[in-house]
């Protein structure tokens, strides 16, 4: 009879005493049981590791806590607790504050099965209180919201879909392959502000495709500790006449790590010989960082105004605004930014 794939869990923890040991006997009751539970501590002075260690006395499968006695910070203590996790065949991602559905592991697994490209699953997650009761929506806004990005996310193609960008992709809703862990743990210091979820999922899009699953196998608790990396009412904000008037938000840094991307990529080619997939996502990198970086001339109000116009026509007629960015709101960002240069120097 064929082995059945393993699972490691990551789980950082940091202050975690409150609500450790519920995450835990979460998984502890899955269908599918992990291999292993990798927890990691970012040097909590709670009781956070006596909570971890009674839990791990009974628990059905191993449980090893390490700590960082010089605390690292969200990104790095994900990172820390990849370094020490087992062999495995995937890495399903834990958060301390979570609780997960007894499916998770289970559909996780399937989705791989399904998907023999994927380097990433990315599921839907339950919104519940502080105790852990539903609230009656998921963080993609429902199920026949998830459904809807899901076949929007397919129809576009994975590489495609993560050039857009905003893919509901959070750090607790993540799965990949262990062998992407070397690949991972290699974060480049230069570039700080890559929060671990949107690292992750770069290193995915580079070396596959990215999966997302309409199911919501996650209770995603909401309590005022919560400790995120991204603002969820501000990944849910309306356009407004306000947003109209601010700048897109972290251009230059995201056009920074679209090029490191491409630096990824073409370590592979030179790794591994031409590959076909490989050459087409240089191909889209190239078009997506030219795009950034015109996008960057065309809102430089030192720039000018003859040229910030042809090259925002040229964006415009290239289609750009709809592969890479928010499409109409976008072009309308950028046409008033230069028509207040116009209007008032």
């Amino acid at each position: 009879m064929p082995r059945r794939p393993s699972f490691g869990v990551i789980l950082p923890t940091y202050r975690s005493e409150r609500y450790v040991g519920n995450t835990l006997a979460s998984i502890f009751n899955q269908t599918l049981l992990p291999c292993e539970i990798l927890i990691s501590d970012d040097g909590s002075h709670d009781k956070t590791a006596d909570i971890v260690r009674a839990a791990a006395a009974n628990a059905p499968v191993p449980v090893r806590f390490v700590v960082n006695h010089d605390p690292a910070g969200i990104t790095e203590n994900y990172l820390n607790a990849l370094r020490y996790v087992s062999p495995c065949d995937y890495v399903a991602v834990a958060d301390h504050d979570d609780v997960w559905v007894p499916r998770r592991l289970e559909c996780l697994l399937d989705a791989f099965l399904q998907n023999q490209s994927a380097t990433l699953v990315c599921c839907d997650s339950l919104l519940a209180d502080a105790q852990v009761n539903p609230t009656g929506g998921t963080l993609r806004g429902g199920f026949a919201s998830s459904i809807r990005i899901c076949k929007q996310h397919r129809r576009m193609g994975s590489f495609s879909s993560y050039l857009k960008g905003g893919l509901p992709c959070l750090a607790h809703t993540l799965a990949f392959p262990f062998s992407l862990r070397d690949a991972i743990v290699a974060k480049p210091a230069s570039i700080p502000q890559w929060f671990f979820e949107e690292w992750l999922t770069s290193v995915a899009a580079c070396y596959g495709d990215l999966v997302l699953i309409p199911e919501a196998l996650t209770l995603y608790r909401c309590h005022p500790l919560q400790a995120s990396h991204t603002s969820r009412q501000a990944a849910k904000s309306e356009p407004s006449f306000a947003n109209l008037l601010s700048p897109p938000a972290n251009t230059e840094s995201r056009l920074q790590k679209l090029h490191y991307c491409r630096s990824m990529l073409k370590a592979r080619c030179s790794a591994t010989g031409a590959l076909t997939d490989v050459s087409v996502k240089l191909d889209q990198l190239d078009d997506a960082c030219c795009f950034l970086s015109t996008r960057l001339r065309v809102r430089d109000s030192s720039t000018r105004l003859s040229v910030r116009l042809r090259e925002f026509i040229s964006l415009l007629l290239s289609g750009g605004y709809r592969r890479y960015a928010s499409g109409l709101w976008s072009v309308c960002k950028d046409l008033v930014a230069i028509l207040r240069s116009l209007c008032f120097g």
